[in-house]
């Protein structure tokens, strides 16, 4: 009846725990929004604690990880659960901005629901749409594990084997919906995707990151954070059509890329591409001064290229 969200197979017990929207049976057998089927038969598991929400009213489930012999569900209303491996009994669960400490939901005041786990080494990473901010002498993070609060800011960490969270936070801001997506890669770095837009906050110098991001601990791999900016675009050139501005460029390079370009217009940053033309649709009539800045995934960017100016008739 509804649809999967969100699974992680437990290899050892040959099990997969499924959750998402509007499931409400599994092989005919009456589930909500939960279940746990064999790998070999396909069928539901007996003996499994019934899942438990903390809000009725709020039932999806967006995400499932196991890890550590444990399955790690995130869902409404703003709860990451935490069961053991063979029953699925609740052993612990963290929330965000969540008026009270109890599982049971008594109303919010900051914080969003999860909706991504995901197993990175012995850590599962949580993306979730909520913030740390501060109401009533409270952070957002509640971890019932450790029973302590702390911030987060879009994504959290969160350790397998002692269920508890770590004080780590990307340093992301923008579009309330957070992150979306995780990855890592052979050098320690990590990758998060979703709807943010602006980085550097606590750092005190933001930077436009355009949902995507890298975090790099350093001297991880060898390479520890990308501090190398790309080098300045080359040859620009302009051309008008009709009332149009056709610009052109050469590429420049990068140590890990070039992620994409910075248009700019009269000292305004009027347009991102990954392209090396941009079309400037019908700016309005006289002078105008372009120059192309180049950005690698981890937020660098170059110098300006050659300037050139242009007279729109």
């Amino acid at each position: 009846g509804g649809a999967v969200y969100g699974f992680g197979i437990d290899q050892g017990r040959g099990r997969m725990h499924l959750g998402g929207i509007s499931i409400n049976a599994i092989n005919g057998t009456p589930v909500t929004r939960f279940g746990t089927i064999d790998l070999t038969r396909g069928a539901l598991v007996g003996g499994q604690a019934a899942y438990r929400f903390n809000d009725n009213r709020a039932l999806d489930i967006w995400d499932v990880t196991f890890a550590g012999d444990k399955v790690f569900t995130a869902g409404t209303e703003h709860m990451l659960e935490i069961l053991a491996g063979g029953d699925r009994r609740l052993l612990g669960y963290h929330t965000t901005g969540l008026t009270s400490n109890d599982f049971t939901f008594r109303g919010f005041f900051a914080g969003g629901d999860f909706q991504l786990t995901e197993k990175i080494g012995n850590w599962v990473l949580a993306g979730c749409h909520c913030t740390y901010e501060v109401r009533n002498g409270r952070v957002s993070w509640y971890d019932s594990v450790a029973n302590i609060r702390r911030p987060i800011r879009m994504a959290g960490l969160v350790n397998a084997s002692t269920m508890r969270v770590d004080d780590w936070s990307p340093d992301l801001a923008g579009s309330r919906e957070g992150v979306w997506a995780a990855g890592s890669d052979n050098r320690g770095c990590l990758w998060l995707g979703g709807q943010f837009d602006v980085a550097g906050l606590e750092a005190g110098a933001t930077f436009w990151v355009g949902n995507f991001g890298r975090f790099c601990p350093p001297g991880v791999g060898g390479a520890g954070v990308d501090r190398v900016s790309p080098t300045a675009p080359t040859n620009l050139t302009l051309a008008q059509a009709g009332r149009d501005v056709q610009l052109r460029w050469n590429a420049a390079t990068d140590n890990v890329g070039v992620a994409g370009y910075i248009v700019i217009r009269d000292g305004v940053e009027i347009a991102t591409t990954t392209s090396l033309t941009f079309t400037d649709p019908a700016p309005s009539v006289g002078w105008h001064t372009y120059k192309i800045k180049a950005f690698d995934a981890a937020g660098n960017r170059s110098g300006n290229s050659n300037v050139r100016s242009i007279n729109v008739a």
